[in-house]
């Protein structure tokens, strides 16, 4: 169960019900959203194992979604940079789909899932995996179909060495006045460096900052809000 709160100017944003009390530091273990304004809200999962089911408390999943789905649906697992989907029983029907679009149904035992390809959930719904960066094995996940997260976002992330934000196509978050900004893990914990002067709650901090859950992070160029979600 989520709250409505204000979010410009594509939409209404939900927040997480189950948030940190204090101001938590963010580690690989947690799930967080960027509320990034008037851009997109993005659920960012750094987890090496990441479920994709419904949105039941009890189902135990990073990515949920209100959806004809099982309560855990299908994993996907990043291993030596690579992606791999492996449905939790035997699904019907194709479950991968490339480019060209063919299909290939994944077996129990899990199917390489390569850039680009369309992972089936049936009901005409579905998740396009795109790796835009060499730099980074990181991946970014786009709804397919009326896929509703929980919260609301617009699209997720598979957060691996970094997440990039800029201006072209090979930034997972593209961000038109943003020359570049890096989220990545300082040790075990999040932070941001960024070519633009950065304030985080107000305040000018130097690039390589560690962020915090409920921060608020602005430059010249782009403002986000980053909440962590409880599973």
């Amino acid at each position: 169960m989520c709250y409505d709160a204000k979010r410009a100017p594509r939409g209404v944003r939900f927040t997480c019900l189950h948030l940190a009390t204090s101001p938590t530091l963010i580690g690989r273990h947690h799930r967080f959203v960027l509320w990034i304004d008037s851009v997109a809200g993005v659920l960012v999962c750094p987890q090496d194992e990441v479920w994709i089911g419904q949105a039941v408390e009890a189902a135990g999943v990073q990515l949920p979604f209100q959806a004809n789905l099982r309560r855990r649906h299908l994993k996907l697992l990043r291993d030596n940079g690579r992606y791999w989907a492996q449905p939790f029983a035997p699904l019907e029907g194709e479950v991968l789909r490339d480019k060209e679009g063919e299909t290939t149904a994944a077996e129990s035992s899990g199917q390489l899932i390569g850039s680009g390809q369309v992972i089936s959930l049936g009901d005409g719904l579905g998740l396009r995996l795109r790796i835009p960066s060499p730099l980074t094995t990181t991946a970014v996940l786009d709804y397919l179909g009326p896929l509703k997260s929980v919260p609301r976002t617009d699209f997720a992330i598979l957060m691996a060495q970094a997440c990039l934000l800029g201006n072209t196509s090979q930034h997972h978050i593209v961000i038109p006045e943003l020359d570049q900004a890096t989220l990545y893990f300082q040790g075990q914990h999040l932070a941001i460096r960024c070519a633009h002067p950065l304030t985080i709650n107000g305040e000018a901090v130097p690039s390589g900052a560690i962020l915090r859950h409920n921060d608020r992070v602005e430059t010249g160029a782009f403002a986000l809000s980053i909440e962590v979600c409880g599973l």
